[in-house]
């Protein structure tokens, strides 16, 4: 990613930066593998990053079977573009991959690239074990475009949140490069 060249480590903005990073892994946040996150975030501190989309609501519906069968869940986005709203659902094997699958499914009407991204891998870490299941969650995902592979964080005690963090900085990261490239 091309940074502003005038930014050094003895700008004002650099020790913005730092911290904002350094509060966000005390609530959980991990950025030793989560580069794209960090690419995102220095960009929004530094001014040069454009709202893509907004989110304006999401449901997930999750459905569990008799024992054996198919679970699915089903998300339902609604999601803002400039003056446009867009409004679609997924299905998927669970919720954060229906909630994966109805966002990328709104913003491809706007960002066609999109079509090209596929979440590769998904994991969770748990904070502080001893607060059993609400214990604020780490979620790493890597994506790809099939050509390029980057890895985002979200944090927070809801792991749908902390995957919809995720989701959109992986989302905002490829569309920020796309934007670049040019």
């Amino acid at each position: 990613m091309r940074i502003d060249p005038s930014v050094t480590k003895f700008s004002p903005i650099t020790e913005q930066i730092i911290s904002k990073i350094k509060n966000l892994e005390y609530h959980g946040y991990q950025f030793e593998t989560a580069l794209a996150s960090v690419d995102v975030l220095i960009f929004k501190e530094l001014g040069k990053m454009r709202e893509y989309f907004s989110l304006r609501h999401f449901k997930i519906i999750g459905e569990q079977n008799a024992e054996g069968a198919e679970q699915l869940a089903s998300a339902l986005i609604k999601i803002r573009v400039g003056e446009q709203e867009e409004i679609t659902a997924a299905e998927g094997a669970g919720p954060v991959h229906a909630l994966d699958k109805a966002l990328r499914k709104a913003l491809e009407v706007f960002y066609p690239s999109l079509a090209k991204v596929r979440l590769i891998d998904y994991k969770v870490r748990v904070m502080s074990p001893e607060d059993a299941t609400a214990a604020p969650v780490c979620v790493l995902i890597e994506s790809t475009d099939g050509k390029n592979i980057w890895t985002t964080v979200g944090a927070s005690s809801d792991i749908i949140e902390a995957s919809w963090k995720a989701l959109v900085d992986s989302i905002e990261y490829k569309l920020l490069k796309d934007e670049q490239k040019f």
